[in-house]
């Protein structure tokens, strides 16, 4: 099972310093979920969902397509 945090770390990485605003939600969100029960982590996993897709939609630049790529558990090719 893939652990929140590590994939929001991963997401943290490609997103260009100038988005400020979603980096601070997604520090939010791993901040709530790393100590967050077990039965909590879908909750948080939802969150997450909604928040990038907000805020990345449709993922024409290359990062946001990173992000897509991360989130939903596929193989970035950099």
């Amino acid at each position: 099972m893939r652990w929140l945090p590590d994939v929001i770390d991963s997401i943290l990485n490609v997103i260009p310093k100038e988005h400020f605003k979603l980096i601070e939600k997604l520090k939010a969100i791993k901040s709530s979920s790393e100590f967050a029960a077990p039965e909590m982590q879908n909750h948080w996993w939802k969150e997450c969902g909604v928040i990038l897709e907000e805020e990345i939609g449709k993922p024409i630049e290359k990062w946001k397509r990173d992000i897509a790529i991360i989130f939903s558990g596929g193989i970035n090719e950099n």
